[in-house]
């Protein structure tokens, strides 16, 4: 785990061309303790600026979904191959600010409680799901 120094002394994950921050050291929320802000960084010439996705995640799913992650933006940022990490977790604390996220996690609560519904019914009618 890394952090960034100067900005809110922001812990997160190094992963290639990307970074995983833990939403649950941004807000004490429950809604927020499992899940995590994946995001992938990759400079664009044409437009000299990094194209910035993010990702919801959420850590205790299991390997038997594909699901484990929720795109949910694409933007390009300005900054240097020193700066855009702190860049990024500036972006992703001021988008907990004003509860950006909020939509993505209930979304994804949701759509995984339709799965389980899904499995449930299955099982009642003696058909075994594709897991």
């Amino acid at each position: 785990m890394s952090t960034v120094t100067g900005w809110a002394d922001m812990k997160y994950r190094e992963e290639g061309y990307g970074i995983t921050i833990p939403l649950s050291q941004l807000s004490q929320e429950a809604m927020y303790k499992d899940y995590s802000v994946f995001c992938q960084y990759q400079f664009n010439k044409k437009k000299n600026k990094y194209q910035l996705t993010m990702w919801i995640q959420r850590k205790d799913i299991d390997g038997h979904f594909r699901f484990e992650r929720e795109g949910i933006d694409t933007q390009y940022i300005s900054g240097t191959r020193e700066t855009i990490r702190e860049n990024i977790c500036r972006i992703v604390e001021q988008a907990m600010n004003v509860k950006y996220f909020d939509y993505y996690i209930n979304r994804y609560e949701y759509d995984m409680e339709c799965y389980e519904k899904g499995f449930e019914i299955l099982e009642l009618k003696g058909e075994k799901p594709c897991v």
